[in-house]
């Protein structure tokens, strides 16, 4: 089941912002979703299932997941973050991580192919995340059109860096 194809069908547009601003609350340990950290839990576990670069985030993250825990997780999220001329759709600081999430919901709607390398250039000059390592995490649409996967193919990052 796909609860946005189900907000979709409603009779006014249902927006890329709108599905970032459920998935940024889902992500949000602290809403009152009463989830906790189970849905940041699975997304980054999620995400390293097909890349094992990112397993590493994962695995340092899982056992420290815990509300109130000593060594809880620094952890900030946010919406539209602004990355010199460019806005990434949801951003997680995660201790020396940086997860910048470009969320597209119709798989036609990358018209610019060079917008993951324009954001990942900007929060790699971020103040707040200069001395982090960025993961950046292109959220689609199962059917992918050609133009989404030639967005992320022409996406290079930098030493430790993930995409």
């Amino acid at each position: 089941m796909n609860i946005f194809k189900v907000l979709a069908s409603g009779s006014g547009p249902f927006r890329e912002e709108q599905a970032s601003t459920i998935i940024a609350w889902l992500l949000n340990p602290r809403m009152e979703h009463g989830l906790g950290y189970a849905f940041l839990s699975r997304f980054v576990k999620a995400i390293s299932v097909n890349n094992e670069a990112f397993s590493e985030i994962s695995n340092s993250l899982s056992p420290r997941l815990r509300s109130n825990d000593q060594s809880e997780v620094e952890w900030a999220c946010f919406l539209e973050y602004n990355v010199q001329s460019s806005f990434i759709d949801i951003v997680l600081r995660m201790d020396d991580w940086v997860l910048a999430v470009e969320n597209k919901i119709y798989s036609g709607s990358a018209s610019d192919p060079k917008q993951l390398q324009r954001e990942y250039a900007g929060i790699k000059k971020h103040p707040d995340c200069k001395d982090k390592k960025i993961g950046m995490v292109f959220l689609v649409p199962a059917d992918l059109d050609p133009r989404v996967e030639l967005e992320y193919f022409n996406l290079t990052v930098k030493n430790d860096d993930l995409k």
